[in-house]
Parts: structure tokens; sequence; C-alpha cells
């Protein structure tokens, strides 16, 4: 079967959305040799792939993954794509945690790094966060805590042998648009970095095919960050009500000042780690904290706890100001 699906995509013919999900069968299965799916991988980069492609890849890998049965009617995830060699620190990891901190429930997705020194789940461990392992103790997790960190591996064993290939390419692929698509907690709610402009109509549909209530898709565009920008303008897809509506959102409109992307770099995992505590405790000012105040507005808006992404920079500001994500951070620690 693979060797007919690489043939169509290098011909730049696009796969049906049955098509897509019998492919991911066939690779969970053991089916596919390491060099077909790097040839996969490469062909539909490649040709770009479309809504059905990544709806079909997304509905399979979500049915075969360990489902985490929370019974929340509004849990969120802010997770991104990748890729896009800002190499920021793990601005969307603090803002899930500031979000917890309102009192919203939060699933992360996350990863080791791909195509990043320090991924989500590197920062984690780092901080000291238990990585669940099973959909018990993620939903045990997400109960007591109010927040859980899933590590995708330990959900999405179906496609295991996908990573090291990819960490082998060392490219953005397929698979880092997939990723925030299957969260085994299926949020309600979602903030969705991307690294690719073109990909973001895209996304943003796949995310309304698969039932989530409220999104922003978001791309930073000068300099590309797959987060909100507080550095330029972001494309950001809305999507509300099963509506779809295209912005572009400006720092200023945020209440945020304009900063330079080296203001935000990251590093190691201990460093990384370092400035999330930093932040979240009141330590540091400046356009680190506003990139996660930013983020997290985002989230607080898609977990309706507010109506605006400019009320929700004030809120953010509110948890850490108070103390209250400080006393977070030190509760989800706690062993």
């Amino acid at each position: 079967m693979i060797k007919e699906v690489i043939k169509k995509l290098s011909e730049n013919k696009n796969l049906t959305f049955d098509e897509s999900r019998n492919l991911i069968d066939y690779i969970s299965d053991g089916n596919a040799t390491p060099g077909q799916i790097g040839a996969f991988l490469t062909a539909i980069t490649m040709k770009k792939p479309t809504v059905d492609e990544m709806a079909g890849f997304s509905s399979r890998m979500r049915e075969k993954a360990n489902i985490i049965k929370h019974g929340y009617d509004n849990v969120v995830d802010s997770c991104g794509t990748g890729g896009d060699c800002a190499n920021t620190f793990n601005i969307s990891t603090a803002a899930s945690i500031l979000t917890s901190s309102a009192g919203l429930k939060v699933a992360k997705h996350s990863n080791f790094g791909i195509t990043s020194i320090c991924g989500s789940s590197n920062v984690l461990q780092s901080l000291g966060v238990k990585l669940v392992e099973t959909p018990e103790a993620a939903k045990n997790q997400l109960n007591y805590k109010g927040i859980t960190f899933i590590h995708s591996p330990f959900f999405h064993k179906s496609t295991a042998s996908v990573n090291p290939i990819r960490k082998e390419i060392g490219l953005r692929t397929v698979f880092n648009f997939i990723g925030p698509l299957v969260n085994p907690a299926f949020p309600t709610g979602q903030v969705l970095g991307v690294s690719s402009h073109e990909m973001c109509p895209i996304i943003i549909e796949v995310l309304r095919t698969l039932g989530v209530k409220k999104a922003l898709v978001v791309h930073g565009l000068d300099p590309v960050i797959d987060e909100i920008s507080i550095c330029s303008e972001s494309l950001v897809f809305k999507l509300e009500n099963e509506k779809i509506e295209k912005l572009i959102l400006k720092p200023e409109d945020l209440g945020i000042k304009t900063a330079d992307i080296k203001l935000l770099k990251g590093s190691t995992p201990d460093e990384n780690a370092l400035k999330i505590k930093d932040i979240l405790s009141g330590n540091i000012k400046g356009p680190a904290r506003d990139a996660v105040l930013a983020n997290t507005a985002g989230l607080l808006w898609t977990g309706n706890k507010v109506s605006s992404l400019q009320e929700g920079v004030e809120y953010a500001a509110n948890l850490v100001n108070s103390g209250q994500a400080r006393e977070k951070l030190g509760f989800i620690l706690e062993k």
C-alpha cells in the first residue's frame, strides 16, 4: 500500500480522507519499513498536506490513542507544531501552567524536542513535573492538580516508529502539524501555534472537523514563531460556534510592547525551567513575561474565562501579580 501512496504523493496527487486513515493503520501495524516512512514523510511534506489528509491522519490517530476519559466539559491545551527554528523558551508550557492557576482544566500535550533543543517534555522534566504514562494517571493528575502533562509517545504507541525517523530527518514534517491535533484528552479549547502560514487555514479546518469548540490557530509572521507573537503581527484563525474568522493581531492590540525575538530565546531545559519559574513567581518582567501573558490570554479565551484577548492579558497578569500563579506552580511540583 505505502508504495502506491508514495508514488501518488510524488506525482503531486492528494490522498483521500479514507486513504489517509488507512495509511495510519498500515504504519502502526508495522508494515512500513523505515525507508518507506521516510519517503512518505518527505513526499507529503514536499507536496503540502490537504485538509482531507490531515483530518484522516489525525482522526485515526486519535481513535488509536490511549484515550483519556476525564469527564470534563471544558478542557484546554496549548501546543505548537515546532519547526519554526526560533529557539524560544517554552512559552506555551508556561502559558499552560499559568492558565491552570485560573481554575481551568488543562491537558498539556507534550513531547521531547524533535526539531528544537528543548521540547515541552524536556522542560517539564527539568521542572520536576511527572509525565504521565497511562490514561488513568492522566485523569488522576487532572482531577487533583487541575493540569495533566501528556507525553505523546506514551499515548500514541501506534506511530512510535515514526519519531526516530523524524529525528533523523531533522526537518519539519506532516507529523509536526499532526501532533497538536491528536491530544488523547480531546480538549474542547486549543491555542495551536503553527510554524507555516500556509498550514494555518488547513489546521483550523481540521480542528473544526475534530469537534473542537473554540480554537486559535496562530502564526507569528516576522520573525516566524509558532506562538502568539509579541515581536510582530500574528496571523490568527479563530474558531467559535463552528465559524472561522481570519485576523491579524498586533502586540499593541493586547497592550503589549513589540519586542526583539532575541529577548525570548531559549536555552537548555534547566535554564528554560528556571525562566518559567521566575516568570510565574513574578521575578521576571518584560518581553518574556509578556509572551507568556499573550499566549495565556488565548487559552483563557478558549476556556471561556474571558471574552477577549485584551481582557485575557490583564487577567493573566493578575494571576502572576497576586501570587496565584506561584502558588499553583508549587502545588503542581509537590510530590
